[in-house]
């Protein structure tokens, strides 16, 4: 019965990547925006299969779904089988309804899930997944996370307690209520950002305001301090404004951010902007929860 169960579900796999090549080409992937109603639709078939091989598949602690939250209404989906490979969705409600996704074979081996997307990197609805995700067990959770955002999953352990960083990281869906304990098991070469001082930065430069809503800025902390893109600075001086920052990219010196959240600590309506000389540091503080929009 399980072999022809899984013969079936291969069967269903090679009409659906057929079916694929048609309706995700370049041309539909280009413009930012959701789906057409087939696109979903094979989708979700594709979905359906990879969940299906999953659930007998028990003795696999790793194959299932996982689930990671960018912001209150931006996330995504990732669920993966060998067989049926993986599929990633992502989308949010923000300024329109918008979707990213992708698809491919998977390789599992030695504790990394390595990736073979089918849609590349290009494209406003294409999802661009790192070709290694490396699997990192945290007590009783399971953990998928892609390896150049390693260190910053790091930082984001340090601050979990006070902060909803960890959110943004691939957790397995059915461990979402299971305990946390100790040190998560990362790969020796970066079990050093568990721990240490956090990285204190100066804001040193303001970029041009291209929209009224967005800032973003120089700090003087780089690769060398070990800087990474992705991960979260909060401000430390001046003390009467609050601002949530992530990096965007690094040199060895200096890294380029943005504020995902600025304003007044008594809640007035003034006007906030950046100021060379302030402040951050990578350490959450401990009403960083209020940080975050939403």
């Amino acid at each position: 019965m399980r072999r022809i169960l899984l013969t079936l579900i291969f069967i269903g796999l090679a009409c659906i990547q057929a079916q694929s090549q048609g309706l995700f080409d370049e041309v539909s992937l280009r413009d930012r925006g959701s789906l057409s109603p087939e696109q979903q639709a094979t989708l979700r078939s594709r979905q359906e299969l990879i969940i299906a091989e999953a659930s007998k598949l028990p003795a696999n602690e790793w194959v299932g779904s996982y689930g990671a939250t960018d912001s209150p209404t931006a996330g995504v989906r990732l669920d993966w089988a060998p067989a049926n490979g993986f599929l990633i969705w992502w989308n949010t409600c923000s300024h329109g309804w918008r979707d990213r996704v992708n698809f491919g074979s998977v390789n599992f081996r030695d504790g990394v899930l390595r990736v073979t997307p089918e849609l590349g990197a290009d494209g406003n609805k294409v999802y661009p997944l790192s070709s290694d995700l490396i699997g990192v067990k945290w007590g009783q959770q399971h953990y998928l996370i892609p390896r150049d955002q390693l260190i910053a999953f790091c930082y984001a352990v340090r601050n979990v307690r006070r902060s909803y960083e960890i959110y943004e990281f691939f957790l397995k869906e059915s461990d979402r209520d299971k305990r946390r304990f100790g040190l998560p098991a990362v790969p020796p070469a970066y079990k050093k950002y568990l721990v240490g001082p956090p990285i204190q930065a100066t804001l040193i430069e303001v970029k041009p305001q291209l929209q009224t809503w967005s800032h973003q800025f120089m700090l003087n902390a780089g690769r060398t301090a070990g800087v990474v893109p992705g991960m979260k600075f909060f401000l430390v001086s001046p003390g009467n404004v609050y601002m949530l920052v992530e990096v965007l990219s690094v040199n060895d010196a200096r890294s380029e951010a943005f504020a995902i959240t600025l304003g007044a600590r008594n809640h007035s309506d003034r006007e906030v902007k950046p100021q060379v000389g302030w402040k951050l540091t990578s350490r959450a503080p401990r009403d960083a929860g209020d940080y975050y929009p939403g």
